[in-house]
């Protein structure tokens, strides 16, 4: 038990101190050189798709072959072929200290699909007999499919996937999960009302 508090106060210290500030608007424009650090000449837009609440694009780095995941201007995920991503890094890290902390799980949720990779790790947990991803924003869940890079997420008979607010799923299904993932970048930040219905 304090072997995972240590790893959690770590890796939430790790993503406070580098976290990435991005002003929220739907135009590609957002991702600003100076809070980002990203060069916008580089930037190849790969897709583009307005949803509900979000407008998400993914942007592919000439440079460094590096993927985003930009929803309303922030970053929301980010991948590379080359090196691990801190994103990478967290949605691989993330799920396993949870599946090890909790004896033998059978379930899991997570709230939050983004590219799909955190859904991934927990569908490769052979203990676990149901993972539901709920996402609150469709385009996710559109781009996710049309990547294919996690196509267990679409076709594993254990995986179930709604498009759904996070809290009203709460408030309404009344099933248990061994493990619950909150998969949402910089929670304790501002704009994430979105996240939720009042």
């Amino acid at each position: 038990t304090v072997l995972y508090l240590f790893l959690s106060i770590l890796i939430v210290h790790h993503i406070y101190k580098n976290s990435v500030s991005l002003d929220y608007t739907s135009t590609a424009t957002a991702l600003i050189e100076k809070d980002s650090g990203l060069k916008l000449d580089n930037l190849e837009p790969q897709m583009t798709l307005d949803g509900f609440i979000d407008s998400v694009r993914l942007f592919k780095n000439a440079e460094n072959k590096t993927f985003y995941l930009v929803g309303n201007g922030e970053i929301v995920a980010d991948w590379s072929p080359i090196k691990p991503t801190q994103h990478e890094m967290l949605s691989i890290l993330t799920p396993l200290l949870a599946a090890s902390y909790s004896q033998n799980p059978k379930t899991a949720l997570v709230l939050g699909l983004k590219e799909g990779l955190m859904t991934q790790v927990l569908l490769d947990i052979p203990s676990l007999s149901s993972v539901k991803t709920i996402e609150h924003e469709n385009a996710y869940i559109q781009i996710a499919s049309q990547l294919n890079y996690y196509p267990d997420i679409f076709s594993n008979p254990i995986s179930s996937l709604t498009s759904e607010d996070y809290r009203h799923y709460l408030e309404n299904d009344r099933t248990l999960f061994d493990i619950i993932l909150l998969n949402k970048n910089n929670y304790w930040k501002r704009n994430n009302a979105r996240l939720f219905t009042k």
